[in-house]
């Protein structure tokens, strides 16, 4: 016969395993985890499924006189810090992308120098990412720096919560899971953008940069938009940073 707490932690197992190789199967894990803990997921998840097929053939082979090592308790605490290791944060977080206003009260311009800046705006400016542009943009690089630099980049509409003229086309990044995501984005000096996108909209947006019409503000240099367009989020909306 099963004890209470021993079925408990079967069955958190069983759940755990099954919840992870769901996600990885959906593509949703990204949604939790950097891209490169995939394998590591998948391996616990089967671990975890070994153990508890070992445990019990344990237990038969226990109930039927036969001596077995390791004892049936050990495998068991095993199987269920496994379980809870990937069912909480499971049950704590759903499948679901960060918001757009966590990027509005968090944004992260970047982290670059003006030095390494200007020279990270050398090459196929068309092709950077949110993240290259917000690196580019991190040093107070004047607009006249990039000219003929042309900019089309991916994300979600935020606000920017000093001026409200001016949008955010944002990307979360992730270095290890969604607890450190820090939000990317580049400024888009748009007046009453409000009655037009809402937050959290995906958008495709391509024009050039301007000096900030206002001269003392923090932001220095804008987007201006040739172009916007509504686009679909992305199966896996964050930037993985290696």
């Amino acid at each position: 016969m099963f004890k209470k707490p021993q079925l408990l932690g079967k069955l958190l197992a069983l759940a755990a395993c099954i919840c992870a190789l769901a996600l990885i199967v959906t593509g949703k894990l990204t949604l939790y985890v950097h891209p490169r803990y995939t394998v590591f997921t998948l391996l616990a998840a089967i671990i975890a499924l070994l153990i508890m097929l070992g445990s019990e053939f344990a237990r038969i082979a226990t109930c039927d006189g036969i001596t077995t090592s390791p004892p049936r308790s050990l495998l068991g605490r095993v199987a269920g810090v496994i379980a809870a290791l990937i069912l909480i944060p499971l049950v704590l977080l759903p499948p679901a992308s960060l918001s757009a206003e966590r990027a509005s009260t968090g944004t992260k311009i970047g982290a670059a120098g003006k030095s390494s800046a200007i020279s990270s705006a050398n090459g196929d400016s068309a092709s950077r990412s949110i993240a290259d542009w917000a690196n580019t943009l991190a040093g107070g690089i004047a607009a006249s720096e990039l000219s003929g630099q042309a900019v089309d980049v991916t994300g979600f509409v935020a606000a920017d919560d000093r001026n409200p003229q001016i949008m955010r086309v944002s990307r979360y990044s992730v270095t290890c899971c969604v607890v450190d995501a820090q939000a990317l984005s580049v400024p888009v000096y748009m007046p009453n953008w409000q009655t037009t996108y809402q937050p959290g909209q995906w958008v495709r947006v391509t024009g050039f940069f301007i000096n900030n019409p206002n001269a003392t503000a923090l932001t220095t240099t804008l987007l201006h938009s040739t172009s916007i367009e509504p686009v679909q989020a992305p199966q896996n909306p964050y930037l993985a940073v290696n």
